[in-house]
């Protein structure tokens, strides 16, 4: 529960920002507004993500969705996110120590990973409260694979969290299942996508809701851990909630890929709908949003 910031994990926040022009002069984090320049030479390595968000003619940060990470000279990440990242075994561990005025949370993820597929997860969280007091908190997910390579299922126990259609070649639906403290679903999301034709982009789906984005935020840690991928580039997202949603939600998405005079990919424009978490009367209002950006951020080697 306190890793899961990046992108649009704070959907009533950013539903707030998305609400007009006057609304996102308060989101702000006092820059200049200005896009910034992607200048992209062959000796640039990327090291960071950046959402930023249509204001008028300029485009602002929403600064809590940025991201970065280390790597070393092999290509491996050594940090990030905030995470101290270690190999063993072809196996991935993260760590990162949170302090909350005294109280000290260590959090582990574990990655076991099977020909270079995860096929286990694990989230350890060991709480130590200002009495001494310690609690651990193990959650663990299973992800299988059908025969072509792609991730079909993710479980979390016997209760599935992931089901996962392929069709063609492309990943054309995923329903994400929620259970209540009891074990029963109480809520089920349904992701419907349509891709262009094509050939697949690398990184183009390192944005909000794209398949890999809903199996696992950390789309950049995550990119070739997670089997085969689709064939093209997904261009829309339908999402549909069996159940009603009370906080701010999304409704659709469109992607189009930006690039630069060196005709790489420098950013993802998306556009959509989403539902408020303001009343009108009884109901919710679904508002249009402009243009949003995932940024890719480039530095010296």
């Amino acid at each position: 529960m306190f890793r899961n910031k990046f992108y649009f994990k704070n959907v009533v926040a950013i539903a707030i920002c998305l609400a007009g022009t006057t609304v996102f002069s308060s989101c702000d984090s006092g820059g200049s507004g200005q896009e910034p320049e992607i200048p992209l030479p062959s000796e640039q390595v990327l090291t960071g993500l950046q959402m930023l968000a249509e204001r008028g003619n300029e485009y602002i940060p929403i600064s809590w969705d940025a991201v970065s990470w280390e790597k070393d000279a092999s290509g491996k990440f050594i940090k990030y996110d905030g995470y101290d990242v270690n190999y063993w075994d072809n196996n991935i561990r993260l760590t990162k120590l949170f302090n909350y005025t005294g109280t000290l949370v260590y959090d582990t993820i574990q990655i076991m990973l099977d020909n270079g597929r995860i096929k286990q997860k694990q989230d350890i969280v060991v709480t130590v409260f200002p009495n001494n007091s310690v609690t651990r908190v193990v959650g663990s997910l299973n992800y299988y694979y059908d025969e072509q390579g792609f991730l079909v299922r993710v479980t979390r126990g016997e209760q599935d969290k992931l089901q996962i259609t392929v069709r063609n070649g492309n990943v054309t639906q995923i329903k994400t299942i929620n259970y209540s403290y009891t074990g029963e679903v109480n809520q089920t999301i349904t992701y419907n996508y349509s891709y262009d034709n094509n050939v697949f982009v690398p990184m183009n789906d390192w944005a909000p809701y794209t398949p890999l984005y809903v199996v696992e935020s950390r789309v950049t840690l995550y990119d070739n851990l997670l089997g085969k991928k689709s064939k093209n580039n997904v261009v829309n997202v339908d999402i549909q909630y069996q159940e009603s949603e009370y906080q701010a939600h999304f409704n659709k998405l469109t992607y189009e890929l930006e690039y630069n005079e060196q005709n790489k990919l420098a950013a993802i424009k998306h556009t959509g709908r989403y539902t408020t978490h303001f009343l009108e009367g009884s109901n919710q209002v679904q508002v249009d949003f402009g243009i949003v950006k995932t940024l890719f951020k480039y530095t010296d080697k």
